[in-house]
């Protein structure tokens, strides 16, 4: 059965060598990664059963190591190799973004705060610093909250903004629920830090809620006003 199971996986190789890694399906992707950390065992019964659990590739990537070890048959070697994807796929937004106009480089900001903090399962509060070139000078996470509420505090934002010598800022937090549709709170909270970085004139360019699946933004929706 080994000698079997490595036949298919040098099928699987050759395919990718051949025609590219997008010839595979998604189950076929995970079992050829697996196989590079549980090497002599048929992996695709497990593919397609972490695909089943995690419902897709960026779910995995993103679950965290308890979730991942709780699968039967996935041992520690894995979860390493998850993390190291993960991170991999965050630092090449971080070189995309990194000494770019933030502004024009928008759907990468967005990917970069739901690689951060977009899988939470809790709500996390963010922010971006940007100076005066609209470059990224920090991303920091302030705030971890609930599933369903997360407090963050204006005079600190505006701390951190001022010891950064920051000219504006973005706002990002996650919603667990999918569902990325301002509260009342997340409305009011904006608000009043709008309200004290204007006082020591740093601008707010947008507040972001982020989930796996979409984003809102509150500039779009007029909310800055």
């Amino acid at each position: 059965m080994e000698q079997g199971n490595s036949g298919h996986r040098r099928r699987l190789r050759q395919r990718v060598l051949q025609m590219g890694a997008d010839s595979l399906q998604d189950y076929e992707l995970i079992e050829l990664l697996l196989h590079y950390s549980i090497p002599r065992k048929d992996t695709k019964p497990l593919a397609k059963h972490l695909l089943e659990k995690f419902k897709s590739i960026e779910y995995l990537i993103h679950a965290s190591p308890d979730q991942v070890l709780a699968i039967d048959g996935i041992g520690e070697a894995t979860v390493v190799q998850l993390q190291m994807i993960r991170r991999l796929r965050q630092r090449m937004i971080e070189t995309e973004i990194a000494s770019s106009n933030v502004l024009s480089s928008w759907q990468a900001v967005i990917d970069y705060c739901r690689s951060k903090i977009g899988f939470e399962d809790q709500e996390n509060f963010a922010v971006l610093l940007l100076n005066s070139l609209n470059e990224l000078i920090i991303f920091k996470i302030l705030a971890k909250g609930t599933v369903n509420k997360v407090t963050a505090y204006p005079r600190e934002i505006a701390r951190l903004a001022l010891e950064n010598n920051a000219v504006s800022v973005v706002l990002v937090h996650n919603h667990p629920s999918g569902n990325t549709t301002p509260s009342k709170q997340d409305i009011e909270m904006t608000r009043n830090i709008r309200k004290v970085l204007m006082g020591i004139d740093v601008t707010l360019h947008d507040h972001l809620i982020i989930s796996p699946g979409g984003e809102t933004s509150f500039k779009t929706l007029g909310l800055l006003e």
